[in-house]
Parts: structure tokens; sequence; C-alpha cells
């Protein structure tokens, strides 16, 4: 959490470093501070892999990825409904 912090204050233009922020931050508890970093960024653009994409669409692969290497939060499901994730 410290370094994803010390990144955003380094440079806080480059939005990429706030999906490692938000899961930083949910990680860690810390629900409402990554609840405004999901609210604030959800609609951002960024390149992943080559291709533009919403922020949202990258804090939602987060958690899956997360999710796929056995890592599991109560907050989980509280994101995917923030960001109106559709099954």
């Amino acid at each position: 959490l410290a370094y994803a912090e010390l990144a955003k204050d380094a440079d806080p233009n480059v939005n990429i470093l706030y999906t490692n922020l938000a899961s930083s931050y949910l990680l860690n508890d810390k629900w409402e501070d990554a609840k405004e970093v999901y609210q604030i960024w959800q609609d951002s653009l960024y390149i992943y892999n080559g291709t533009e994409q919403l922020m949202r669409q990258g804090f939602l692969n987060d958690i899956t990825e997360l999710e796929s290497k056995g890592i599991r939060h109560e907050n989980f499901e509280k994101v995917r409904m923030l960001l109106g994730e559709e099954k």
C-alpha cells in the first residue's frame, strides 16, 4: 500500500497506477478509500496490452485475477456492484 501511495504522489496523472492503489486499499480493509478511487477513475481510459479500455474493466480484471490465485475478500462483491459488473 505504501508503494502504491508513493507512486500516486510521484505522478498522480498516471492512471494505471490507480488499479494497484484501489486493490491495495481494498485488501488492507480500507473500503472507503478504495471506493473513492473506483468512483473517480472507473470511466477513465488506459492502455492495456496495446488496447484502450476503461479503468472499470481493469479494476474488475484485477479482482478476477486475485480470485484465480485463491485470494478472496469480503468486499470483492461490493466492488462488482459499485462498478456495475453484469454476470
